[in-house]
């Protein structure tokens, strides 16, 4: 496994380029019909299925560390409205989002912007959480179902944004 991982974050040869895009595509792929991949000439043969699951634990540590960070609980929100956010007993990770006229089932994205994110893809909606407020979206409608949802800890965020602003905007 050491030398899987030196392999990974090692400057890569041509070889090993084609190799690193192959494991990719076993990630992608869920190792469909891929068995190994193997770098020409280098000495190194790394079997896909290694790869593929170093990297889906690293994807995996990710994910919990962003379920995690959820807030959770009766979130007030403008307009009198609220979210209940509750983490799902049955699937560590997911989360059940409920509130006047819907509810979904979420699970943690993670996001290039830094934002704590939730989706529930088949109904369209995503959960986005920053350091002093949520908000959650209908994609699919391209609305906004709740707005301006702040949890106690994002309520001293937001007091503490008022006071001095922090340096850096997710913050």
């Amino acid at each position: 496994m050491t030398k899987i991982s030196s392999y990974l974050t090692s400057s890569p040869s041509p070889s090993q380029s084609a190799c690193r895009w192959l494991a990719a595509c076993a990630l992608v792929l869920g190792g469909t019909g891929l068995q190994s991949a193997h770098a020409d000439n280098s000495g190194i043969s790394v079997k896909a299925s290694e790869i593929n699951g170093q990297l889906n634990t690293q994807f995996n540590t990710q994910l919990q560390a962003i379920a995690n960070s959820i807030h959770t609980g009766r979130i007030s929100c403008e307009l009198g409205a609220f979210v209940e956010v509750v983490a799902d007993a049955k699937q560590p990770g997911f989360f059940d989002l409920k509130g006047k006229g819907f509810t979904y089932h979420m699970a943690p994205v993670v996001s290039s912007t830094g934002a704590i994110r939730l989706e529930d893809p088949k109904a369209g909606a995503l959960w986005i959480q920053l350091g002093h407020k949520s908000m959650l979206l209908n994609q699919k409608l391209g609305q906004r179902i709740a707005d301006e949802c702040v949890s106690p800890q994002q309520a001293l965020v937001a007091q503490a944004m008022r006071s001095g602003p922090p340096s850096r905007l997710l913050d």
